[in-house]
């Protein structure tokens, strides 16, 4: 698994990645967590 971003904020998602590689987690648990909103981690879900 890897994870390439790019545009505005990204530094605040890709820790949110960076997480799901180090820690092994599929797709799924990334879908089922809870994001704060407004913020571009919300759109964590939309992403996968």
């Amino acid at each position: 698994m890897g994870a390439d971003l790019l545009g505005i904020h990204a530094e605040e998602v890709i820790n949110m990645f960076a997480l799901a590689i180090r820690l092994s987690l599929g797709v799924e648990v990334l879908k089922k967590g809870i994001y704060t909103y407004p913020t571009n981690s919300s759109d964590i879900t939309y992403m996968l």
